[in-house]
């Protein structure tokens, strides 16, 4: 039999990424969510949502804070690739498919940022961004970068963490600050009751 022939990946990157931005999230509740339960899994005992509309018209951004156990680099590249997981398919966690953190951001945003560190003084980064995968310039997760911070301000609070931080939102539920912020109070505040419950405690 005649052998198939090559040069067709299983996945047309292109195509790939902007398809699935469409995919699984029906909020920006829903796709926050799936941050927020990261940094649950990750131990956090505090998540802190901020969002940015400091162009005045449109919300700029959203950054998701948790002062968990953080990444190594590593586990950063695994976290920001589609279907990359120490936990796949695993039924004693809450994320199972590695898909989470990728596909959540991107369904709201042209690009997400994570920053973390296991170690105040060592802060690490990575990205992805939807337009340099669909040029054809960022064909992989590229390799943590060493954050170095200008002022002591700049340092974390908190002596391990992660930040994902959501750039150039284009697809989020509301325009408006309070609109935003409202539904997010709602959603989160339903999805996340046993959590807020027990912190209370």
């Amino acid at each position: 039999m005649k052998a198939a022939a090559e040069g067709y990946p299983l996945v047309a990157i292109r195509a790939f990424i902007e398809a699935t931005r469409d995919s699984g999230y029906k909020s920006t509740s829903s796709a926050l969510a799936e941050l927020v339960d990261n940094a649950l899994e990750a131990e956090a005992s505090c998540v802190e949502i901020a969002i940015d509309d400091a162009d005045g018209d449109h919300l700029k951004s959203i950054r998701v804070t948790d002062n968990g156990t953080g990444m190594t680099r590593p586990t950063m590249q695994l976290a920001l690739q589609f279907g990359g997981s120490t936990r796949f398919n695993s039924r004693r966690a809450l994320g199972r498919y590695g898909m989470g953190l990728p596909n959540g951001s991107l369904s709201q945003a042209r690009r997400v940022d994570v920053y973390s560190w296991q170690n105040p003084n060592s802060i690490w980064s990575t990205y992805l961004d939807v337009d340099e995968i669909a040029s054809g310039k960022l064909n992989s997760v590229p390799n943590p970068v060493r954050i170095r911070p200008t002022s002591p301000a700049d340092y974390p609070n908190s002596p391990s963490g992660t930040v994902v931080y959501l750039s150039r939102c284009d697809r989020l539920d509301f325009k408006t600050l309070r609109a935003l912020t409202r539904k997010l109070r709602t959603d989160l505040g339903r999805i996340f009751r046993k959590q807020l419950y027990a912190g209370r405690s």
